[in-house]
């Protein structure tokens, strides 16, 4: 049997998440486990394909049962094949993002030739031309060396590469990452010149290689050549020393994605033609109409003369012209179609991706310096918008307070961004995101206030409380605000209730009347009449959003924000904003009580000068045992809101186990956790204290939200109710936080709620994973469960690690990535195509269009 060191490595870097940003492209397939052939000694590997390429296979195979599976080696042999050259700079990005997030992960391919590199056909290709039927954009690299045996001479590699060559000036151990990237050089080149690797030639001093590169340059450009250049000279900086193994593969990394990221640019511009056609439309029927104006008004004017002499009789023709004089205002009192926000028309996928790497990083890098010297709150999207469902287009929303210099700075600093060549809308609002304690025009966190209107469906007392119950703290002076109770959390053995932090934060802390903030409910309702005035007379309930530049801005004002470019910025241990936590063990001063004070019924304590001390004797769950504070955590690239708390129950109300109100008679029990790479576009359903049972989507883009005192933002998920539900009740209103959001489906635990939208009516989650992997680091516990199943993450020896069932989320990014704890699951694969049935179908569920949220000026 050959050594399995490799493959057990291999297996356990392809079971991790993708370190790529949410929505990014990733062509590694996912790992599930193996079966083995014992009568052929030999044994299978089960994968799960990303989507689209998922659906993509399974609709050929339905199609024809000899359906097969294109290869870059199949492609590059026919000339006809080769793809515009925005495609192949695509191909080339993603292709290369897929080979630096297996070596993120720490594995290497071992073969990568031509032949590893799959491709899907495309969807309705009807009529489309031969290079237009495969999807060259999305890459599959599959096909991995899996046994650490000799090598062969077929494998595409460094002629200096000690494992082929005994007398290397490469030590033995060089990292295999650094010498796959020769591999990836010469992938890259093949694209370029779209040629098979075979006729390139293989020494890179001679001329051929240097002619070869020139014509790279000829053909895709300066940048994508230096793309291929950085790949190529890797090894040679490992030999001179330069820069080795992590140092090294990060360089890389950067400018290879820099280069190509750059290059993709042009793939944003394919509808560039069309839209500059039916602007030149637009113009033509302007110009008409108004070269038609002046014949319309002689012959309206006629017309009201003639008519007005039918009244007037004889007495002259100037009283008729003054009867015409009125005539143009029911025109010009007519309502201009507006534009409205439809949180569930679907975004297509490559917007996404482009919003998630490259837009969103772009317009906060352009907003730093507003963000450390303005406390307001700024809320970063990307959005559907249009006149209607049919006519809506990416959109990237901002919604802020000073809308006239956010937007002025934005026009100035990335303004070529959005000159309808990229394919995407811009547009800031005024508007803010509440942290729903504070229930004003803000973002605020779920917490219910004493302004809220809305009666809270969940608020009743329960003996040993369900998920969602409502509940609340005493703080040692008084009672506060109900928020959600989440569910229950074994961490080393012992068993905690999970809600929020903020629940524990004092409502009347000033975070400014006009500002974001997180979500809480303050006491039983929220009113809708605060999210936003509307015009009286709209026939819909969209909400309008004010983009008027209200505040007085100058260009000194623009500049000023940029003025110190070249100040180094320190990230700061704890930068403003951050609120301390409870230590473990130290929260006897706080107390849980379920129900929350606010939802009591009035005159139910005959005392008022004691219903506080009564309400704890009567309704007490137990201390609070440990909090994260709010503070920010970077995983895999992005920033979280970091908001947890955990506390004790009294013995005689610790529920039995974690029980989730469904549509169905049985109750759901979640024992697994949704990987945050699995969050965007799953659908979802709550129970939380105000809204009740509730379902929704989570929508695919990431949100960049600046909360009221922060200095810079984070990210977030966001999740929209179908248009079904009761705008009133809609997951996240004020009193939700806390409250856990589960799929709908296959009752995996998402995330539980932070905040709400009041313009966009879209609450706010932080991923599970993240939150339970903060835990067992804060707490330095040993393993992290939900009760009735496996562990979710397993700290050992100082090195967190997850178990399958949970996710490997990177520390900090100065920090050493965890190593997975687990061992290669040997599964069903019948089992495992379930999994994967269930997957495809929760990605291609319909979704219903809202009626729209009015974003217009």
């Amino acid at each position: 049997m050959p050594p399995m060191a490799r493959f057990e490595k291999l297996s356990a870097g392809l079971q991790q998440d993708s370190q790529r940003a949410p929505g990014a492209w990733s062509g590694l397939p996912r790992l599930l486990g193996y079966f083995e052939d014992m009568e052929n000694s030999r044994f299978g590997l089960v994968y799960r394909f990303p989507s689209p390429f998922d659906s993509a296979i399974i609709e050929g195979y339905k199609k024809s049962s000899s359906h097969e599976i294109s290869t870059l080696r199949t492609l590059l042999a026919s000339s006809t094949m080769e793809p515009p050259l925005e495609a192949k700079f695509r191909l080339a990005y993603n292709l290369a993002n897929t080979v630096f997030d297996m070596h993120a992960r720490g594995v290497t391919h071992g073969k990568l030739t031509e032949d590893n590199i799959s491709f899907c056909n495309k969807a309705n290709t009807d009529g489309e031309p031969p290079n237009a039927v495969v999807d060259v954009r999305r890459p599959l690299v599959s096909s991995f060396d899996i046994f650490s045996e000799d090598k062969t001479e077929d494998t595409l590699h460094h002629p200096l590469d000690p494992r082929y060559l005994p007398k290397s000036p490469l030590a033995k151990n060089t990292d295999e990452r650094v010498l796959e990237l020769y591999a990836l050089s010469m992938m890259l080149l093949s694209i370029g010149l779209w040629t098979s690797i075979e006729t390139l030639p293989a020494d890179a001093s001679g001329v051929a290689f240097t002619s070869a590169m020139e014509r790279l340059k000829v053909k895709c450009g300066g940048l994508y050549t230096k793309a291929v250049h950085a790949c190529w000279e890797a090894v040679d900086l490992e030999i001179a020393g330069e820069a080795t193994g992590e140092t090294l593969l990060s360089q890389v990394q950067m400018r290879v994605s820099r280069f190509l990221e750059t290059c993709c640019i042009l793939d944003g511009v394919s509808g560039l033609e069309q839209r500059l056609n039916t602007d030149t439309q637009e113009e033509a029927q302007r110009e008409a109409l108004r070269q038609a104006e002046p014949s319309d008004f002689k012959t309206k004017s006629l017309h009201s003369l003639s008519q007005a002499q039918t009244f007037v009789g004889s007495e002259g023709i100037m009283d008729p012209v003054s009867e015409h004089v009125p005539q143009p205002q029911p025109q010009s009192t007519a309502k201009e179609p507006k534009l409205k926000l439809y949180t569930q028309v679907p975004l297509p996928t490559e917007a996404v991706e482009k919003w998630n790497t490259i837009l969103m990083p772009q317009i906060n890098q352009a907003l730093r310096h507003f963000y450390r010297k303005h406390p307001e709150s700024v809320e970063i999207s990307l959005e559907s918008i249009g006149l209607s469902p049919q006519q809506t287009e990416p959109t990237v929303l901002v919604v802020c307070s000073s809308v006239g210099k956010v937007r002025a700075i934005l026009k100035k600093r990335v303004g070529d961004l959005f000159d309808g060549s990229t394919g995407f809308a811009f547009k800031v609002c005024r508007g803010h995101v509440v942290r729903s304690r504070h229930v004003t025009d803000s973002v605020h966190r779920s917490m219910a206030t004493d302004d809220d209107e809305v009666e809270a469906v969940n608020p009743k007392y329960q003996e040993r409380p369900g998920n969602g119950a409502s509940i609340g703290a005493w703080i040692g002076d008084r009672h506060l605000p109900p928020v959600s109770f989440g569910g229950l959390v074994t961490v080393d053995g012992k068993t905690y209730g999970m809600t929020v932090h903020h629940m524990l934060d004092d409502p009347d802390r000033d975070f400014s009347a006009q500002e974001t903030r997180r979500s809480a409910a303050i006491p039983a309702t929220y009113s809708s009449s605060q999210l936003d005035s509307m015009d009286e007379e709209e026939d819909d309930d969209g909400y309008e959003l004010s983009d008027t530049e209200s505040e007085p801005y100058s260009d000194t004002d623009i500049t000023s924000e940029y003025g110190d470019e070249s100040e180094e910025e320190e990230e700061e241990e704890e930068e403003p904003g951050d609120i301390p936590g409870i230590e473990p063990g130290c929260g006897d001063g706080y107390v849980v009580t379920q129900p929350a004070l606010d939802d009591v019924e009035e005159g139910f304590y005959p005392c008022p000068e004691t219903e506080d001390e009564d309400h704890l004797d009567t309704f007490s769950l137990g201390p609070v045992y440990a909090s994260s504070g709010i503070r920010r955590r970077r995983d895999n690239g992005l920033v979280h809101e970091v908001d947890w708390a955990l506390f004790e129950f009294g013995h005689d109300r610790l529920p039995a186990d974690n029980q989730m109100l469904t549509a169905a008679a049985r109750p759901l029990q979640p024992t697994v956790l949704a990987p945050s790479s699995a969050l965007p576009g799953k659908e979802v359903q709550c129970v939380a204290r105000t809204s009740g049972l509730q379902k929704g989507r989570i929508l695919p883009a990431l949100c960049s939200v600046k909360i009221y005192g922060r200095v810079s933002p984070s990210h977030t998920y966001q999740v929209a109710s179908p248009d079904d539900a009761a705008a009133k009740h809609a997951m996240g209103i004020p009193g939700d936080s806390g409250a856990w959001i589960t799929g709908a489906h296959d009752g995996t635990l998402c995330g539980h709620v932070l905040a709400w939208s009041q313009r966009k009516r879209v609450a706010y989650i932080c991923p599970m994973d993240v939150l339970m992997l903060d835990i067992a680091q804060t707490l330095n516990a040993t393993e992290v469960k939900l009760p009735g199943g496996e562990p979710v993450v397993v700290l050992e020896d100082e090195a967190d690690s997850c178990a399958w069932n949970g996710v490997d989320e990177g520390a900090e990014e100065e920090e050493e990535a965890p190593a997975l704890v687990q061992e290669v699951a040997r599964v069903s694969p019948v089992m495992d195509m379930g999994r994967l049935t269930r997957g495809l179908a929760e990605l291609n569920m319909g979704v219903a269009v809202k009626q729209g949220i009015d974003v217009s000026s």
